[in-house]
């Protein structure tokens, strides 16, 4: 398990040239997934992120995005704060890991938004500026969009939920019955992920990561979590995503020197 806290990206300047007016970088740093960046173009399209003073980065993640099957994206970490001193290159790479639609989407793109997010993994890296490069020339919507950037150091806790743990889809329809008792159904919006992870016997170390990101995030900040991070397949799609905590959990002590405690997530 990875997450990426605090997120970096609050802090920098963000830029992309080719920006729609309406739906600027700096929308990328809201906590509204209706608030995009949107680019004008849907070649060689730039976002670029520079930094007052030097940051540990060990990973970069767009969110909610609308990338296809046949996008690429390129994440270059630079020293200084011009994007001339590259330390750190992910290469030109497929930028979504597994974009196969299930056999019940009808609509392959819009359907599974919510799974829509690239993640760059690096060692830690000291750096002033950062480039992302999106292309995806056959893009039918004729830009490119994202709803949220995290840039930072990631935490690896050191241990993984317990066996068990579950992905519940939230589903806001509402039923009724006629008369006749026919179930109709009213979609009230889109279905989105709730996450149970239990842990039961944590050290000290992942305990205190825990319960510091529930002691200074709580249910109000937001961060980005991956499972399987290098699973590269439906796995990893299904288990990473932009979160906040959506339930306070108690920290038990069942033995001496381990820790239990249970994270309830909720996709943004």
């Amino acid at each position: 398990m990875r997450i990426i806290a605090p997120d970096l990206a609050l802090i920098a300047t963000l830029s992309c040239a080719t920006a729609n007016s309406l739906y600027p970088a700096a929308n990328l740093i809201t906590q509204l997934r209706g608030e995009t960046l949107r680019t004008t173009g849907v070649s060689a399209q730039v976002i670029r992120a520079t930094y007052a003073a030097n940051q540990s980065v060990s990973a970069v993640a767009l969110c909610r995005h609308n990338l296809t099957s046949a996008a690429t994206w390129r994440v270059q970490l630079y020293s200084d704060a011009a994007w001339t001193t590259q330390v750190a290159d992910s290469g030109t790479v497929t930028a979504f890991i597994s974009t196969d639609p299930g056999p019940f989407d009808t609509v392959t793109d819009a359907t599974f938004k919510v799974l829509k997010n690239s993640v760059a993994w690096f060692s830690p890296t000291t750096v002033r500026s950062v480039q992302i490069t999106l292309t995806d020339a056959g893009n039918a919507a004729g830009y490119l969009e994202a709803a949220r950037l995290f840039i930072g150091a990631y935490t690896d806790p050191g241990q993984n939920p317990d066996w068990g743990h579950t992905i519940t889809w939230d589903d806001p329809t509402t039923q009724s019955r006629t008369l006749g008792r026919s179930l109709l159904s009213q979609n009230n919006g889109d279905r989105t992920r709730s996450f149970n992870f239990p842990f039961t016997l944590l050290d000290v170390t992942p305990r205190n990561f825990l319960f510091d990101l529930q002691r200074v995030y709580g249910m109000e900040r937001d961060f980005f979590i991956s499972m399987w991070p290098g699973e590269a397949g439906r796995m990893e799609r299904e288990h990473q995503g932009w979160v906040k905590i959506t339930a306070a959990q108690g920290f038990a002590r069942p033995m001496v020197n381990y820790y239990g405690t249970t994270l309830t997530l909720g996709d943004c």
